[in-house]
Protein backbone atom coordinates (compact mmCIF):
# COMPACT_ATOMS: atom_id res chain seq x y z
CA UNK A 1 0.00 0.00 0.00
CA UNK A 2 1.22 3.48 -0.87
CA UNK A 3 0.90 6.00 1.94
CA UNK A 4 0.88 9.77 1.46
CA UNK A 5 1.71 12.13 4.30
CA UNK A 6 1.22 15.88 3.85
CA UNK A 7 2.47 18.00 6.71
CA UNK A 8 3.98 21.46 7.09
CA UNK A 9 3.63 22.28 3.39
CA UNK A 10 5.55 19.18 2.26
CA UNK A 11 4.41 15.77 1.12
CA UNK A 12 5.96 12.33 1.25
CA UNK A 13 4.85 9.15 -0.53
CA UNK A 14 6.14 5.83 0.70
CA UNK A 15 5.44 2.16 1.17
CA UNK A 16 6.14 0.43 4.47
CA UNK A 17 6.65 -3.33 4.44
CA UNK A 18 7.88 -5.84 6.97
CA UNK A 19 9.53 -8.77 5.24
CA UNK A 20 11.95 -11.51 6.21
CA UNK A 21 14.77 -13.58 4.85
CA UNK A 22 15.19 -17.21 5.84
CA UNK A 23 18.19 -17.52 8.14
CA UNK A 24 21.19 -19.44 6.86
CA UNK A 25 21.87 -22.70 8.67
CA UNK A 26 24.72 -24.91 7.49
CA UNK A 27 22.78 -28.12 6.90
CA UNK A 28 25.06 -29.49 4.20
CA UNK A 29 22.42 -28.85 1.50
CA UNK A 30 23.91 -25.51 0.41
CA UNK A 31 27.49 -24.57 -0.40
CA UNK A 32 29.43 -24.76 2.87
CA UNK A 33 29.79 -21.72 5.03
CA UNK A 34 31.28 -21.82 8.49
CA UNK A 35 28.99 -19.33 10.16
CA UNK A 36 25.24 -19.64 10.58
CA UNK A 37 22.98 -16.64 10.80
CA UNK A 38 22.40 -15.57 14.38
CA UNK A 39 23.00 -12.84 16.93
CA UNK A 40 24.96 -10.02 15.22
CA UNK A 41 25.32 -12.07 12.03
CA UNK A 42 22.88 -11.26 9.21
CA UNK A 43 23.23 -14.14 6.79
CA UNK A 44 20.18 -14.98 4.71
CA UNK A 45 19.75 -18.45 3.28
CA UNK A 46 20.75 -18.85 -0.37
CA UNK A 47 17.15 -19.61 -1.37
CA UNK A 48 16.05 -16.09 -0.37
CA UNK A 49 19.03 -14.16 -1.72
CA UNK A 50 16.95 -12.84 -4.63
CA UNK A 51 14.23 -11.33 -2.50
CA UNK A 52 12.62 -11.17 0.87
CA UNK A 53 9.32 -12.80 1.83
CA UNK A 54 6.35 -10.82 3.20
CA UNK A 55 6.21 -11.12 6.99
CA UNK A 56 3.45 -8.76 8.12
CA UNK A 57 0.84 -6.82 6.19
CA UNK A 58 -0.34 -3.48 7.54
CA UNK A 59 -4.03 -3.92 8.36
CA UNK A 60 -4.87 -0.49 9.74
CA UNK A 61 -3.43 2.93 10.41
CA UNK A 62 -4.41 5.59 12.94
CA UNK A 63 -3.31 9.23 12.90
CA UNK A 64 -2.84 11.67 15.78
CA UNK A 65 -2.04 15.27 14.93
CA UNK A 66 -0.92 17.98 17.32
CA UNK A 67 0.65 21.41 16.92
CA UNK A 68 4.22 20.09 16.79
CA UNK A 69 3.81 16.39 16.09
CA UNK A 70 1.97 14.01 13.84
CA UNK A 71 2.00 10.32 14.73
CA UNK A 72 0.82 7.50 12.53
CA UNK A 73 0.41 4.04 14.03
CA UNK A 74 0.50 1.10 11.62
CA UNK A 75 -0.92 -2.15 12.97
CA UNK A 76 -0.68 -5.74 11.75
CA UNK A 77 -1.03 -9.08 13.49
CA UNK A 78 2.77 -9.29 13.96
CA UNK A 79 4.01 -5.69 14.06
CA UNK A 80 3.02 -2.33 15.52
CA UNK A 81 4.91 0.62 14.04
CA UNK A 82 4.77 4.24 15.17
CA UNK A 83 5.90 6.90 12.73
CA UNK A 84 6.48 10.36 14.22
CA UNK A 85 7.06 13.59 12.37
CA UNK A 86 8.23 16.52 14.50
CA UNK A 87 7.73 20.06 13.23
CA UNK A 88 7.50 19.35 9.51
CA UNK A 89 8.75 16.78 7.03
CA UNK A 90 11.95 18.77 6.45
CA UNK A 91 13.14 17.44 9.82
CA UNK A 92 12.65 13.84 8.70
CA UNK A 93 10.63 11.22 10.48
CA UNK A 94 11.09 8.64 13.21
CA UNK A 95 9.96 5.04 12.90
CA UNK A 96 9.68 2.79 15.92
CA UNK A 97 8.74 -0.84 15.31
CA UNK A 98 7.53 -3.42 17.81
CA UNK A 99 7.75 -6.94 16.43
CA UNK A 100 5.88 -9.68 18.29
CA UNK A 101 7.63 -12.95 19.00
CA UNK A 102 8.87 -14.42 15.75
CA UNK A 103 7.23 -17.78 15.14
CA UNK A 104 9.77 -20.51 14.41
CA UNK A 105 7.38 -23.44 14.75
CA UNK A 106 8.07 -24.17 11.06
CA UNK A 107 11.74 -24.75 11.91
CA UNK A 108 12.87 -21.75 9.86
CA UNK A 109 14.80 -18.87 11.42
CA UNK A 110 13.71 -15.47 10.17
CA UNK A 111 15.67 -12.26 9.63
CA UNK A 112 12.92 -9.62 9.79
CA UNK A 113 13.61 -6.38 7.91
CA UNK A 114 11.67 -3.18 7.33
CA UNK A 115 11.46 -1.89 3.76
CA UNK A 116 10.61 1.77 3.25
CA UNK A 117 10.41 2.78 -0.37
CA UNK A 118 9.58 6.14 -1.90
CA UNK A 119 8.60 6.09 -5.57
CA UNK A 120 9.42 9.80 -5.99
CA UNK A 121 13.07 9.52 -4.93
CA UNK A 122 15.70 8.32 -7.41
CA UNK A 123 18.81 7.85 -5.28
CA UNK A 124 20.93 5.88 -7.81
CA UNK A 125 21.77 3.30 -5.13
CA UNK A 126 23.27 5.90 -2.75
CA UNK A 127 22.12 6.27 0.85
CA UNK A 128 23.52 7.48 4.16
CA UNK A 129 23.52 5.68 7.51
CA UNK A 130 24.37 6.70 11.05
CA UNK A 131 24.45 3.95 13.65
CA UNK A 132 26.02 5.77 16.58
CA UNK A 133 24.80 9.37 16.31
CA UNK A 134 28.26 10.61 15.31
CA UNK A 135 28.20 11.25 11.55
CA UNK A 136 26.54 9.94 8.42
CA UNK A 137 28.41 7.47 6.24
CA UNK A 138 27.81 7.43 2.51
CA UNK A 139 26.80 3.98 1.28
CA UNK A 140 26.56 2.82 -2.33
CA UNK A 141 24.73 -0.40 -3.11
CA UNK A 142 27.14 -3.19 -4.16
CA UNK A 143 30.24 -0.98 -3.65
CA UNK A 144 32.96 -0.33 -1.07
CA UNK A 145 35.26 2.69 -1.48
CA UNK A 146 38.37 1.01 -0.05
CA UNK A 147 38.32 -2.42 -1.71
CA UNK A 148 36.79 -4.38 -4.58
CA UNK A 149 33.64 -5.96 -3.21
CA UNK A 150 33.03 -9.59 -4.16
CA UNK A 151 29.31 -10.22 -3.84
CA UNK A 152 29.33 -13.66 -2.28
CA UNK A 153 26.45 -12.56 -0.04
CA UNK A 154 24.61 -9.90 -2.07
CA UNK A 155 21.79 -9.39 0.44
CA UNK A 156 23.92 -9.13 3.57
CA UNK A 157 26.41 -6.88 1.76
CA UNK A 158 23.77 -4.18 1.35
CA UNK A 159 22.20 -4.15 4.83
CA UNK A 160 23.57 -2.04 7.67
CA UNK A 161 22.63 -2.14 11.35
CA UNK A 162 20.81 1.03 12.39
CA UNK A 163 19.76 2.44 15.69
CA UNK A 164 20.02 6.10 14.84
CA UNK A 165 19.27 7.32 11.31
CA UNK A 166 19.22 6.67 7.58
CA UNK A 167 18.38 8.92 4.66
CA UNK A 168 18.26 8.92 0.88
CA UNK A 169 18.42 11.89 -1.44
CA UNK A 170 17.20 12.23 -5.02
CA UNK A 171 20.16 12.39 -7.40
CA UNK A 172 18.39 14.91 -9.66
CA UNK A 173 16.63 17.41 -7.40
CA UNK A 174 18.18 16.87 -3.94
CA UNK A 175 14.81 16.05 -2.35
CA UNK A 176 15.34 13.57 0.42
CA UNK A 177 13.68 11.06 2.65
CA UNK A 178 15.01 10.64 6.19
Amino acid sequence: DLFLVYYGGRSMEFTLNYNYYKSYANTGKEPPCDQNSGAYIFRPSNDTKNGSIPYATIQSARVWKGNNLIQIQFVSDKVIANMRIYGDLANGMELESFINSIDIADGVGKEVVVLIQSPNVNNDGVFYTDSMGMEFQKRIRNYRPTFNLLLNQPVAANYYPLNSAIYIQDANNGRGFA
